[in-house]
């Protein structure tokens, strides 16, 4: 590897695990399946399909084996030239193929196989070919018959008759499947796709916000516009179908996911982040700093202290995500999964609910995606924003306070928040698993969990 790319591999290392413990803190629960977590049953499903592939190559195993212990047709034995691994692996390879690489494959040995004389000998007479003939091989010293050149690559007959026979007619060129550049019956018409572009763009200039960090000096890009995360491509689906007169015919959902990426690529969903963590950022400076000097010391004693705070933020995440999961499973248990009111809740004091709570950032009101031309010398109202989610349920609460009324970010304006959740909004439990960020020691990741008795 270049010295180039080993000079920045310390900082890239640092930023891609930072990346992945922001990607798994940001990672959604699976709250219709409460006693399987999404790793755990992408787990599952990874079990299955190994088990799948190992009784398919119990299979195989079975099929070459009965091969090898019955005599060939031809008589010639052909199967005795061969042993086990040798045509598992040829039958794997060949099936590992496309349909235009099977055919980069069989047609150039197909032409190798052929007989090139147009007549046919027998013992007493000479006669004119009418058929082509093809002597089959593996490897050149290996020749062998019809029946154990198909086995050997797994091909069907009717596949080699038909590489055979576009062999006659068109040469050595790859076969095209036959419905490469011809329309589906089925497809929508343009003004449907451009029906659809265009809502997409309305939807985006009514939605989005352009990206802050875009680069149009080349002329080649457009301008990314980024949806709010809440969104997906289903609730955007679900307003386009709203959207539509009754006359007209809708577009599918998939059909409008592909439209949308053809004409649409660079409208985009917003993906949700954190608060930056501090520490985080300071090893990535100090790296940067130490690499600038050539301070390979420098660069190994700040790394290895990045990589230790992370282990400390993964326990803290993993004993987050275990009590979520235990207060979850308390949940269902209670109430079979459904969706039950809080005053029925209050009756149930014997289970233990997770809350977590943190700011955002400031708002401003009104918002206004376009900039009018009086706003430029106004200054917006700011509010602040101040959530407090129910884990297990989900449900989350938010607090929107005014400029006016908005005192400090300080505990005092928080224990204020929270008493008012506590007293009007809680669910009655009678333990309470609490988790704040903790902004002093500068890590979005670093949290303070608490087990708290409430009072009756």
């Amino acid at each position: 590897m270049p010295k180039k790319d080993t000079k920045f591999s310390a900082e890239q290392n640092l930023e891609n695990l930072i990346q992945n413990f922001e990607d798994e803190y940001l990672f959604p629960y699976d709250y219709n399946q409460p006693n399987t977590s999404s790793k755990e049953e992408h787990q599952l499903n990874l079990n299955e399909s190994r088990l799948y592939e190992k009784q398919t190559r119990l299979q195989e195993i079975k099929i070459v084996k009965i091969f090898l212990m019955t005599n060939c047709k031809c008589g010639l034995s052909c199967q005795k030239q061969f042993q086990l691994d040798e045509i598992l692996d040829a039958r794997n390879n060949f099936n590992l193929l496309s349909w235009k690489e099977k055919g980069c494959f069989l047609l150039p040995l197909l032409e190798s196989f052929k007989v090139n004389s147009g007549l046919t000998k027998s013992a007493r007479t000479t006669t004119k070919r009418n058929r082509q003939k093809y002597i089959y091989r593996i490897n050149s010293d290996r020749e062998v018959c019809r029946e154990t050149f198909l086995f050997y690559y797994d091909i069907p007959l009717r596949k080699l008759k038909y590489f055979q026979n576009h062999l006659n007619e068109v040469g050595i060129i790859p076969p095209e499947h036959g419905n490469i550049r011809k329309k589906p019956g089925n497809a929508y018409s343009e003004e449907d796709r451009n029906h659809v572009k265009l809502f997409i763009n309305n939807f985006a200039t009514t939605h989005g916000l352009p990206d802050p960090g875009r680069n149009l000096r080349t002329g080649t890009e457009k301008l990314k516009i980024f949806l709010p995360c809440a969104m997906s491509y289903r609730s955007v689906h679900q307003v386009y179908l709203k959207s539509l007169p009754s006359v007209q015919n809708p577009v599918g959902y998939q059909s409008f996911i592909k439209i949308w990426q053809e004409k649409a690529p660079n409208i985009i969903f917003q993906k949700p982040r954190t608060d930056l963590c501090k520490t985080c950022e300071e090893h990535i400076k100090n790296i940067r700093v130490a690499i600038g000097r050539r301070n390979e010391e420098e660069k190994i004693k700040y790394y290895q202290e990045a990589l230790k705070h992370l282990k400390q933020v993964k326990k803290e995440r993993d004993y987050y995500r275990s009590t979520i999961k235990k207060v979850q499973k308390n949940y269902q248990q209670l109430f079979d999964g459904n969706e039950v009111p809080a005053k029925k809740l209050i009756s149930h004091t014997k289970f233990a609910m997770h809350y977590s709570w943190d700011f955002a950032q400031q708002l401003n009101y009104p918002y206004e995606d376009q900039q009018v031309g009086p706003i430029y010398f106004k200054t917006p109202r700011k509010a602040q924003l101040f959530g407090v989610c129910c884990e297990a349920v989900p449900v989350q609460l938010n607090y929107l306070i005014d400029e006016a009324d908005f005192l400090s970010k300080n505990a005092n304006t928080v224990i204020s928040l929270l008493d008012h959740f506590f007293l009007t909004h809680c669910l009655g439990e009678s333990r309470a698993y609490l988790t704040a960020d903790n902004c002093f020691r500068g890590s979005s990741f670093s949290e303070k969990n608490l087990n708290l008795e409430k009072s009756k």
